[in-house]
Formats: C-alpha cells, structure tokens, sequence
C-alpha cells in the first residue's frame, strides 16, 4: 500500500505573522536512519543548486543527504524496487494538476505511516526558475522565483518537516516578494534534531562545539634555545546566547598555571597567548563550554633568535572509537601523531599504517593512563618504507580517542585534521568550497604549490570533480576522480606547475560526502621548503568572520569566494580589541570569482592590530583568512555567524 503525503510551497504576496518561540511542525514520518541520496540530472545550473540545497541541511543537521548525478522518476512506485528519490521540472503533479500559485510539490511514501522509505520533488515549469541570493524576486529577479531556497524548503519536506508559520522559518507556507530566508533556520534545525537527535547545535556551523578536545599542547624552550609558543583562539558564533568555557591543561602546567575560565558574550572572542619560558613540555588540552563555540589552537615554534620559523593552526578533534589521519612522508617529509585519551580510565589504542595500495605496513598497541596523551613520530612507532604515503589508523580498545597529525618538512610543519571513521562527521560534505587556490612561480623565483587531500568518509561510493575558478594548472582547471569505495582516499600532488605565480578559488563536488582539505606549501627558489598550512573549506555563509592577530610583525590577509552565478557586494569589516569599528570597505565580486588581499591593503589598521574581521553581503561569502609572519604562514578558519 502506497501512502502519499503532499506538501506544497506557495506563491505569495504577504508575509506570515512571526512570533519568537520554537514552533516547527512534524508530519509524523521518518526515515529509519537519518541519511538518503536524492537522484538529480537537471543540468547546469540546477544540479549545483540542488546539491548546495543539500549541503545547507547537511552542515547543520545530523541528517546527510548524498548527490546521485542519474534522472530518476520522482513519482515512480516504491512498490516496484528499485526504491529512489527523484527529482524533476515538470508541468503537472505526477498527471494532476499543480494548482494555483504551487511552486513545487514533495511526495513522500511511507511504511506503516511512520517511515518514509521513498520522496520525490517537483518544480513547476510554470513558472521562471533561476538561482540567487537575497531578496525573493525582486530588482534583477523581479518574476523569478529562486530555485535553491524553494528546494532547501522541499528538502525539509523530504526529511519529515511540514509547514511552519509562527516563527521565521525555510519551512513557512508561502514565500514573500522580498523575503530573504534561503537557508533552515534555529527553528527548522530544531526540527530535525527532534526528530535525528541533536546535530550541530549552531545553524550551519559544522565546527560549534561545546567540548573540544586538542590532542597536543606545547610550551617552553628545547636546550638549543628555539621554544614553542601557544594561542588559543575561540569565537561564540552566536550574537544573542552567552557562553562560559573552561581550557584545562592536561600533562603540563604554564607559569603554574592549567585551568583558564572565560565568559563570552554574543559574538565574543579571545585571542589568548598561552606561552610561558620553561623548559619544553607538552601535553593535551580541552575546551569545555556552555554554548557552542569556535576554537582552534595556533602552534607557532621560534629559533632561540626570536624569529618565528613555522606556525600552524590546530582543529578540536572530536573523541571517536576509530580515527586515521593521511600521512605523506614524499618530499624529506615526515607524520608525527598525536593521541588523546581524554577519559578516566587506561586505554589502548592501536596504530596501524597502510601504504597506498591498502597494504598493512604495520601496526603497534599503546596504552595511555587517564587523562595522558601520546606524541610521536609514526615512523618512531612503526617500521615505514622510504617515500611513505597513506592512511594511519587509531582503534580505541575501550571507549574513545582524540588524534592529530602533524606534518613536518625540516622545521615547517602543518597539522592534518582526523577522519572519523566511526562516523560521519558534520565536516563531511558532498561540496566543498576553498577560497584561496594558488600556483606557480614568482618573480624572485620561488614558487607555490597546491596539495588536495579527500577520504571518503561515507558509507557510499561516488566520484568527485575539482573544479578551479580564475585559474588554470597546466591548461586545466577541472579534475575528475573515480569512483572512492568507502574508507578510499586520495593525496592529489600533480595540480601543480612552473607557470607564472596565478591564483583563484576552486570547489570539490562529490557524490557522497567526503571530508576534504588542501595543502599550501611555500617553496624558496632552491626548493626549500619553508612553509606549509593546511586549508579548509568554507561553507557559504550569510555572515563569516576570521580573527586576526597583527602582532608581532604578523599581518593577516583574507581569501572571499563569490561561489554562485550572480555578482554581489561584500563588507569587510575589521573590528579593535574593545570591539570598536576600526574600518569597513566594500567589494563587488563578479560571479565565480575570489578576492584575495592583506586585511592592511583593504583598511587603514592601527599598529599591533587584533580583533575579528566580518564579512557580509548580498550574496553568501566563503571566507579564509591567512596569517603571515614573513615566510611562515597559516591558515585562520571562518566562524559562521
């Protein structure tokens, strides 16, 4: 028995009354598992639509949906298997008519009307369709209703969401000329969470935590005279909601001290050097707060002169029964890891190394005492071939572990984030997007070259499209991969070349989410290499923001990617240490364009210059921001607000 359950979204011209509560609506109708793949063969533009329309449920829920690129009939049988989601235009409701003002229609089957087994989406050809941000047709797009936001709205429906009117939400009734919801709201996302369990708790931050967990923290001077230096960096991505944080040291103490408190208010930050002149020790640390936030760590190592020679910016790494970082030992480099047991029990963990063929080199069990970490170089652990490369793998014996690995070439080094390998973690998406892509060879002849690191992290296998905007790499500027099995990976080396120095932006497309990242590398003209920062992507955000920190003879610069087909206007605006406005300009970037530039290049900063940088616009910015401290730089992530 076919049960079929109609949604609709409608056209028209007043807006709902809003009231301030959380108010989202169920159907009463799940998936068994919180995961499905929707089947879209529309052509440009709307496939990348569609998948962007994904990606927004996907960074803020825990429900994940996957890009099949096949045609499928979204009002085929589910009694006839194959069971799949399709979607298409069409000019009537599967032989019925749409009805009037109905923009697109959700059908849903369910099992025993409580499980949805099957949902296809409909766009009404009757109307004009296109695809952009901001207000709902009006000025450039008066009379065109926007595809994108109208298939966030389905998706809901796909999910299990029914319409909401009470509160501002992506699954109201009817949508307004003007209106400019285009994304799932904190109501919409409590929705989900309801009915999945609790996602990520801030809309469209995939990063937000309440706990975050550092495996490695570092402080004081070796016996030749260099010293480690660390910075904790946390931002609460919530302009309303305050939130107090604890960081505790574990294994070590700076000038006697191992517990920190904060209180931050909304849209507060810190930017806290924790550094000390003792001798080198090291240890973990944890972040523990009472709303989500933003935090990251920066690792910076000086020579005994006082010249800062390498830093790196250190993610939270989740706590999680099976964890693997990629290691690349080519090019006289080599993986260092670092293993947290942030428990209060003694734990084993086991280490393996496979080569790049999936061939166990070998493996080695430790066992870490409550609250201690473990930091050492893989090939210190286990026995690696000369020019290793491939997949380094930690099991917990019992309950969990946090890892990172770090990646040092001679005194550079950068971290390389965990896999979650138990699973899927809300970094993984079908699309990602990078800022800031450069290669080739400047005028004093030293170069640039760019590395891509994806693991499949899903249960699904698909294949991925890089694609580079503003540039080309030895006349190419898209990369296509075959099919990854799940657990598959790839170290990308070969998108590099001599040409003159160029950059641009570039986007990863796959069909099933992927945790991916690039590599930077900074070369002198004798092939030396002297810096290294790992890249994330940068989810489209309405507001983003980096923190910078211009001291010390360091100097921030920013990389805004306009990642849709429409040009729109960003505001830069840096804000001072007391969070007074130091300045603002304004850009225009065209469609598939980036902006890269030195914050100072852009704004008139007071010396010693520290406090968060905010873009806005018209349109949904990916932001980066890259911190410079002569040849060393690393890579300072977006907080979406």
């Amino acid at each position: 028995m076919r049960k079929l359950v109609l949604f609709v979204l409608i056209l028209a011209s007043a807006a709902s009354v809003l009231q301030p509560a959380l108010a989202y609506v169920l159907t009463g109708a799940k998936w068994s598992s919180p995961a499905t793949s929707m089947y879209v063969s529309l052509g440009a533009p709307w496939d990348d639509a569609f998948i962007t329309a994904m990606n927004r449920w996907n960074q803020s829920t825990p429900f994940q949906f996957t890009y099949a690129p096949q045609s499928w009939d979204p009002c085929s049988n589910p009694n006839n298997p194959p069971r799949h989601n399709g979607v298409k235009f069409s000019d009537t409701l599967c032989g019925d008519s749409f009805g009037n003002s109905t923009l697109a229609v959700t059908e849903t089957w369910t099992m025993g009307g409580s499980t949805i087994v099957q949902a296809g989406i409909l766009f009404n050809t009757k109307y004009t369709w296109d695809v952009y941000d901001g207000p709902w047709s009006t000025s450039t797009y008066a009379g065109k209703s926007d595809f994108r936001r109208v298939a966030v709205h389905e998706l809901g429906h796909v999910m299990g969401l029914d319409h909401e009117d009470s509160v501002p939400a992506i699954m109201a009734t009817a949508v307004s000329t003007g209106g400019v919801i285009v994304a799932p709201t904190s109501d919409d996302i409590a929705g989900i969470n309801a009915m999945y369990g609790s996602g990520t708790p801030v809309p469209g931050s995939p990063t937000a935590n309440t706990y975050h967990v550092f495996p490695q923290f570092a402080d004081g001077r070796a016996g030749d005279g260099s010293y480690y230096r660390t910075t904790l960096m946390v931002s609460n991505p919530s302009s309303s909601a305050a939130s107090n944080c604890t960081f505790q040291l574990y294994g070590l103490t700076v000038n006697g001290q191992g517990t920190y408190t904060f209180t931050f208010a909304g849209s507060g930050w810190t930017i806290l050097p924790i550094n000390s002149d003792q001798t080198l020790q090291s240890g973990y640390a944890t972040l523990q707060c009472s709303a989500p936030v933003e935090a990251q760590l920066l690792y910076s190592f000086y020579s005994a002169a006082g010249t800062k020679v390498s830093e790196a910016t250190v993610f939270s790494s989740p706590p999680a029964g099976m964890l693997q970082v990629l290691g690349d030992n080519r090019g006289g480099s080599q993986i260092a890891i670092a293993i947290a047991n942030d428990s209060n029990a003694a734990t084993p963990y086991t280490i393996t190394a496979f080569d790049n063929a999936g061939n166990q080199v070998g493996s080695v069990t430790r066992t870490l005492s409550p609250r201690t970490n473990l930091a050492a170089f893989v090939s210190e652990l286990i026995s690696l071939p000369a020019n290793y490369y491939g997949q380094v793998v930690v099991t917990s014996g019992g309950g969990t572990a946090s890892l990172i690995g770090i990646r040092f070439t001679g005194a550079a080094f950068t971290t390389i984030p965990a896999v979650n390998r138990s699973a899927l973690a809300p970094t993984a998406s079908t699309y990602h997007v990078f800022p800031q892509f450069a290669d080739g060879r400047a005028g004093d002849g030293s170069y640039y070259r760019t590395t891509v690191m994806i693991v499949n992290s899903s249960s699904s296998s698909g294949s991925c499209t890089l694609r580079l905007y503003g540039l080309t790499v030895n006349g190419s500027n898209v990369f296509n991969y075959g099919t990854f099995s799940p657990g598959t990976w790839t170290i990308i080396t070969s998108i590099s070349s001599m040409q003159n120095l160029t950059s641009g932006y570039a986007t990863l497309r796959c069909g099933m989410p992927v945790e991916a990242q690039l590599l930077y590398s900074f070369y002198l003209a004798s092939g030396t290499k002297i810096s290294e920062a790992t890249v994330f992507s940068s989810p489209p955000s309405g507001t983003a923001q980096v923190l910078a920190d211009n001291r010390d003879g360091s100097s921030l610069a920013i990389a805004v990617a306009n990642d849709s087909d429409q040009s729109a206007t960003y505001t830069i605006t840096a804000y001072g240490s007391s969070g007074d406005r130091v300045g603002a300009v304004s850009r225009t970037l065209s469609a598939r364009t980036n902006l890269a530039a030195f914050l100072s290049d852009l704004i008139s900063l007071p010396p010693n210059h520290y406090g968060p940088v905010v873009v806005t616009g018209n349109g949904a910015p990916s932001l980066i921001g890259i911190r410079f401290t002569g040849g060393a730089f690393t890579t300072i992530p977006e907080t979406m607000r």
